[in-house]
């Protein structure tokens, strides 16, 4: 699977509220810098997502880049409550997202 296959499936699963779909795109050590929350672990990430998926919730890519070992993908994330752009950068390690920054607007979240 490509590096921008991995990052869609991310995405989808996180929107589709499937743990084990996100779950089998990260790496064990797995680390998240966002404007919300920092995770330094895979199952420290997964445990926060367990029962905290918005029902409804969807993604449209913006734009997508690949490197040599990252994608940067800019996306617009709605839930019912309205829509935010993020940004968000992944870093990967043996075919396995190893770290993401993810940025947006935090008072555009509702």
């Amino acid at each position: 699977m490509s590096k921008r296959q991995v990052v869609t499936q991310y995405l989808t699963g996180f929107c589709a509220g499937d743990v084990e779909r996100v779950a089998a795109t990260l790496a064990d050590e797995f680390e998240l810098d966002g404007p919300l929350f920092t995770f330094r672990s895979k199952q420290e990430y997964l445990a926060s997502l367990a029962g905290d998926f918005d029902a409804g919730t969807r993604f449209e890519i913006v734009e997508l880049l690949e490197g040599v070992d990252t994608v940067s993908v800019f996306y617009d994330y709605a839930k019912p409550s309205g829509t935010v752009t993020v940004a968000q950068l992944f870093w990967f390690e043996n075919s396995k997202i190893r770290k993401t920054l993810l940025v947006f607007d935090r008072q555009s979240v509702g």
